[in-house]
């Protein structure tokens, strides 16, 4: 029943009683459950990561919650997740500073239909999707997305379907890395080379 309520809600929680959590291959048990600022599970001293949502997501770690929250808010990468439908769940500050957005929250907030709002080619959503649902991960998929200005930004993207324990996609994980800089120069390179021929 803890772990029911738990997939339900969000937020602080508190259970009491003994209570299962199963996340990918660990399961921890525990007498007592809470969750956080939404962020964070913890079960007898067991920590988890819940970001984003309303679902237990991440895995069991055994170092300091700032640690986790440090790697996640300071990696150089952008680091994200997205429902189905198209919505941005969360997003950390490279992520944000990637698209122009002044925070996470913003971008989240902003980002309601990224097929519309941040594909420059929409059918490259499609691609994503048949590619990521048919093998689980996708790897240096280069595409173009539109930051807050307007403007156009080449990203190198690889990404995974996040499933709960049945199998059943709950969304995606994106890792962009902006490389707009790395295609103008490659741009410049074979104009160079046609001139030459």
């Amino acid at each position: 029943r803890c772990e029911e309520t738990l997939r339900q809600t969000e937020g602080v929680y508190a259970c009491t009683g003994p209570v299962t959590i199963t996340w990918e291959q660990s399961r921890i048990q525990a007498d007592s459950l809470s969750i956080r600022d939404g962020r964070y599970v913890e079960a007898d001293g067991n920590v988890l990561i819940v970001w984003g949502g309303n679902r237990i997501f991440g895995t069991r770690i055994s170092y300091d919650i700032e640690t986790e929250r440090g790697i996640i808010e300071n990696a150089v990468e952008g680091i994200y997740r997205t429902s189905f439908e198209g919505r941005v769940l969360s997003a950390n500050p490279a992520m944000a500073r990637i698209l122009g957005y002044d925070s996470p929250e913003e971008l989240v907030a902003s980002l309601t239909d990224i097929r519309h709002q941040l594909y420059v080619h929409p059918e490259d959503r499609d691609v994503f999707l048949s590619a990521i649902l048919e093998r689980g991960t996708v790897l240096g998929l280069e595409f173009q997305f539109y930051r807050k200005d307007g403007q156009k930004t080449w990203v190198f993207l690889n990404a995974r379907v996040v499933r709960d324990e049945a199998g059943t996609p709950l969304f995606f994980e994106g890792f962009p890395a902006a490389i707009t800089e790395r295609k103008q120069a490659e741009e410049e390179l074979k104009k160079h080379r046609d001139h030459l021929e």
